[in-house]
């Protein structure tokens, strides 16, 4: 008897799918054996994102859209203190505003749309957002939200006069508005300068503080020895590494790019944070599909 041509098909394909079904990992690590699940920029830099990094609509669509752990934001600090969420160093570059962010009073960032996105319109107006906004938007609606801050320091310094008297600034602010809504636990600091460690921990030693590692030779050994709360790190970083961070109570985030294969290798490393800038793919591989 002649088998149909379907389902010759299926008997062949159907045990090279059930091989290569992805189970999620048993997880073993600090934060209960479970990884959260962090939109990089907002809602990630997928080029499939209608909405700029960095924006309130990028945070909302993380957050609510995805149910994401939290968010990682971007943030600089205006000539008048205000903490704004944006990347890069120049705001021609996103907005059609110009100058650095740090040379500029919060009135004048207020009135900067962002414009630079995939599938932006011209009809859409997407405001540079403070971090105060996004904390009074979000302390309340979801217990266990991660706020994880990524200072930008390039060499644009305004009245700071430098990057160390810069960082301090925008440290100390930070601090004053983590304490202002009552977010010490929930905040996380990258510390990519000594110095932001340094003022932080001196004022609010509860706010968790992950060293930037570049350098696994070098930078894990100084995250161990200045005792970091956790580290960030890409991919290349070994489940040996993660376990002698492990080891030293220190937690590990990693920021794998946007491919499913580097997703699943980074999921399978056990780390307690993922940083991911395609939040489809990661959440269906945390859910075992």
């Amino acid at each position: 008897m002649r088998i149909p041509d379907f389902l010759l098909l299926y008997i062949l394909i159907f045990p090279f799918q059930a091989c290569n079904k992805w189970e999620t990992p048993t997880m073993v690590n600090l934060n209960g054996d479970k990884i959260l699940l962090l939109g990089h920029a907002g809602a990630g830099l997928y080029h499939m994102n209608s909405v700029p990094d960095n924006s309130a609509e990028a945070v909302e669509r993380a957050i609510d859209g995805y149910g994401a752990d939290g968010v990682e934001v971007d943030i600089q600090l205006s000539a008048d203190s205000v903490i704004f969420l944006y990347h890069d160093e120049n705001l021609q570059s996103k907005s059609i505003c110009s100058g650095c962010i740090s040379e500029r009073s919060s009135g004048y960032i207020n009135t900067c749309y962002l414009t630079r996105n995939f599938t932006t319109t011209l009809a859409q107006k997407f405001e540079i957002p403070t971090l105060e906004t996004i904390f009074k938007e979000y302390r309340d609606k979801k217990e266990k939200l991660t706020f994880y801050l990524n200072i930008k320091s390039e060499s644009c310094y305004g009245n700071y006069g430098s990057d160390t008297e810069y960082l301090k600034a925008i440290s100390r602010q930070i601090v004053k508005l983590v304490q202002r809504y009552g977010l010490e636990k929930r905040t996380i600091v990258e510390v990519n300068k000594d110095i932001i460690g340094e003022v932080i921990r001196s004022l609010n030693p509860e706010i968790r503080l992950f060293y930037t590692v570049d350098d696994l030779r070098y930078d894990i050994p100084k995250a161990i020895e200045k005792g970091m709360d956790g580290v960030v790190v890409g991919s290349e970083i070994t489940k040996e590494d993660i376990a002698h961070l492990h080891q030293n109570n220190i937690w590990v985030a990693l920021m794998p790019e946007g491919t499913k294969k580097n997703i699943k290798m980074a999921i399978n490393k056990g780390p307690e944070i993922i940083l991911t800038d395609n939040m489809e793919v990661t959440i269906r591989l945390l859910q075992g599909q």
